[in-house]
This record gives structure tokens, C-alpha cells and sequence, in this order.
């Protein structure tokens, strides 16, 4: 199953990219096992995961919810005034 991450702000610096296509190892997966397998490759961001916003096809989610093949992903660090 192949899923599309973007990240955003800093996130981006950490992985050094703003997107990427992501080959997930399993058909049934969640939002917190990709993470998982995220955090494999990049762990520095792991840093940000209490804090971090996660959004599946423009919605924001909970770590809990099944992610299908072809859905977009994003990673955002809290939102920041200004």
C-alpha cells in the first residue's frame, strides 16, 4: 500500500523533503502505526509526536484511524501565532 506524506514547517527541515511517497507495510494499517514505521527513518521526529497535528485527505485525525492505500497525509507541527 503506498500513501503520500506531506510535511509541513520544521517537519519538513527534519526529513529534508516536503513530501513523499511512503510504501506501507501492511494493507490495514492506522494513522499511528505509519507513524511508527515514520519514526523508523526519521527518528528526530519522534520529538514532535505529543505535540504534532496529523491530517488524512484534509481532515484531522486521531492516531486511531485506518488509513487505505492512495490517501494523503500531513504532518504539522502545532499551529503558531503571529
Amino acid at each position: 500500500m503506498k500513501v503520500k506524506i506531506l510535511f509541513f514547517s520544521l517537519l519538513s527541515e527534519i526529513v529534508g523533503k516536503d513530501e513523499i511517497d511512503f510504501s506501507v507495510k501492511s494493507e490495514s494499517c492506522t494513522v499511528e502505526s505509519i507513524l511508527d514505521q515514520i519514526y523508523i527513518e526519521w527518528p528526530l521526529l519522534k520529538d514532535w509526536d505529543a505535540s504534532m497535528l496529523v491530517s488524512v485527505d484534509l481532515d484531522y485525525v486521531g492516531r486511531n484511524v485506518k488509513v487505505v492505500d492512495g490517501q494523503v497525509i500531513a504532518l504539522m507541527p502545532p499551529l503558531q501565532g503571529g
